[in-house]
């Protein structure tokens, strides 16, 4: 399944039986495609 998502989507998936330990917000910016801020991750307090 991982693998049929991650081509549909053209970025890596990856899905999870359980939630993370702590609560984090995942961001996608078009405007920074193909830059290493393409996509920004950050723990919620």
């Amino acid at each position: 399944m991982d693998a049929v998502l991650s081509a549909a989507l053209s970025r890596s998936v990856s899905l999870q039986a359980s939630a993370p330990e702590s609560p984090v917000l995942e961001e996608y910016c078009p405007d920074n495609e193909g830059k290493d801020n393409e996509v920004i991750r950050a723990a919620m307090a």
